[in-house]
């Protein structure tokens, strides 16, 4: 068993990135937001004060990490402290073998932002502003290498061939239109926000208050954009469509070619204003939906929660009583957001034993399924005092389909694997709670069937952590080795076995 020095690197190196991207926000809020309303004013100033508290809480710990020469870890009794919120509590990586097969856990206390307490039982992290943001930057890279490929990649064919990157381009064009469409048809009221932008930079203009010229205003409502962008999608394919079939001659080929660049980079042009536009509106709806100060006051509070337990980023095995429900709540929401917010990748090597993909860097996400079940005094209390244990329930039952949405999509996967899975989501979908431990032993089966990482928690990441490193230990000596009659003799009579736990047919 030992401790990582990855515990203070990775976490370090993590609030960094929180710092730099909360400054950006605070920025873009500031710049995007110059002609805000002056009944919103409140909202904004509210919002940029919890984001300027959000970043001296990362400053701090900054400060702290950096100057930090202790253990590689969070010792359980300074899990209240807020400038140790990023590190992981009591992470150990434990390792042992048994019949040649080696067996790695990673114990460690609950992912949770437990500095920040649980004074707000029962929330849900809302994570739909970053994942829209994340897809309109993403549309906004994919247009720039389209422009690119426009330019450099993409040449008119001779008569009659097919025109093969032309396709491509056209193919690519028309995804990001739909995906654009599908993401705007998921915005409830952007329509209204877009319109609001819009008139207000007309305003500002004809009062002669847009002093900066760099500062960009929202051009039209957001029916005309879209109505700009279906016409020009329409031109765009109307070109595509015949440019295989036009003249022979060369010079009569070159000026249509040049007209179909200049209609795949004008539907470029329109969507990248629609994406301006709609990161705007984005951040005017946000400030709106922040008006009350106690939305904006828990807003801020969960994102900084979710870049503390991201941090730490499974078994766990908490309950649903007390402040461990919180704890519980925190955690399903980080191993949720790991597979979409984090990837990763090897430094190139030439190690066979990498896939040929990891060899060349290319980049991963990690599958985590996250499965809970309460073992101590506090979970008998949750099932009979308090009479709720829903949560844990609902956590086993999305474990065990993504488990099995996992294992499906797995190319020659052994037949026993798949056996051991099935039998898992029966046996959840019998009993997915109340101290159910065939959960905990099949699921550390199945961990084991598909290769994975068994990554187990509790509060401190000491005590039921130990008992369960132990139990699943003695599940594996048990499975794979034994005593004889012959061996006890060699055995002293206190340390000898009970009996009926050896026979003559057992081999050694």
């Amino acid at each position: 068993m030992w401790e990582s020095k990855l515990s203070i690197i990775l976490p370090t190196q993590m609030v960094k990135l929180f710092l730099k991207w909360s400054q950006e926000m605070k920025e873009q809020i500031e710049t995007r937001l110059w002609s805000i309303p002056q009944d919103s004013i409140d909202a904004l100033h509210n919002s940029l004060r919890h984001l300027l508290s959000n970043q001296e809480t990362y400053v701090n710990s900054l400060e702290f990490l950096e100057s930090y020469a202790g253990p590689s870890f969070r010792p359980s009794v300074e899990k209240f402290r807020v400038a140790f919120g990023a590190v992981p509590t009591n992470l150990h990586v434990q390792q042992f073998v048994v019949e040649n097969h080696q067996h790695n856990y990673i114990t460690v206390g609950a992912i949770s932002a437990i500095p920040l307490r649980f004074a707000k039982i029962d929330h849900i992290l809302d994570s739909r502003f970053f994942h829209r943001r994340r897809v309109l930057l993403e549309a906004k890279s994919t247009i720039g290498s389209l422009s690119r490929r426009i330019e450099t990649d993409w040449h008119i064919v001779s008569f009659g061939s097919i025109d093969k990157t032309g396709v491509q381009l056209l193919a690519d064009v028309k995804q990001l239109h739909e995906n654009l469409i599908d993401l705007i048809n998921s915005f409830p009221g952007i329509s209204t926000v877009v319109d609001l932008l819009c008139e207000w930079g007309r305003l500002q203009i004809a009062h002669g208050r847009l002093f900066d010229k760099e500062r960009s205003i929202v051009p039209d409502g957001l029916d005309s954009q879209l109505d700009t962008l279906e016409a020009s999608i329409i031109s765009l394919n109307t070109k595509m469509a015949v440019i295989d079939s036009i003249c022979e001659k060369d010079e009569v080929r070159k000026d249509y070619e040049k007209s179909a660049r200049q209609a795949l980079n004008s539907s470029l042009d329109v969507m990248l204003q629609l994406i301006d536009s709609l990161l705007d509106a984005q951040y005017l709806g946000l400030v709106l939906a922040l008006q009350r100060p106690a939305d904006c006051q828990l807003f801020y509070h969960i994102q900084l929660r979710s870049d503390l337990v991201l941090s730490q980023a499974v078994f766990s095995l908490l309950s649903c009583y007390g402040d461990e429900r919180g704890m519980m709540e925190d955690a399903r929401e980080c191993w949720a957001s790991l597979q979409d917010r984090v990837v990763f990748k090897f430094v190139q090597c030439s190690s066979s034993s990498f896939p040929e993909k990891l060899r060349a860097g290319q980049w991963m996400n990690v599958v985590a399924i996250f499965w809970n079940l309460g073992i101590n005094h506090e979970a008998t209390f949750a099932q009979s005092l308090a009479g709720d244990s829903s949560l844990e329930e609902t956590i086993n039952v999305v474990a065990a389909n993504a488990l099995h949405a996992y294992a499906s999509g797995r190319k020659q996967l052994d037949p026993s694997a798949m056996d051991l899975i099935a039998e898992l989501c029966t046996t959840v979908n019998v009993n997915p709670s109340n101290k159910n431990m065939a959960i905990y032993r099949l699921a550390m089966a199945a961990n084991f069937a598909l290769n994975g990482i068994p990554i187990l928690t509790c509060k401190s990441g000491k005590d039921r952590t130990s008992m369960a490193v132990t139990l699943e230990e003695g599940r594996i000596i048990r499975e794979n080795c034994g005593i004889n009659a012959d061996q006890m003799h060699f055995i002293p009579k206190e340390l000898r076995p009970p009996a009926g736990t050896y026979s003559q047919g057992v081999a050694s």
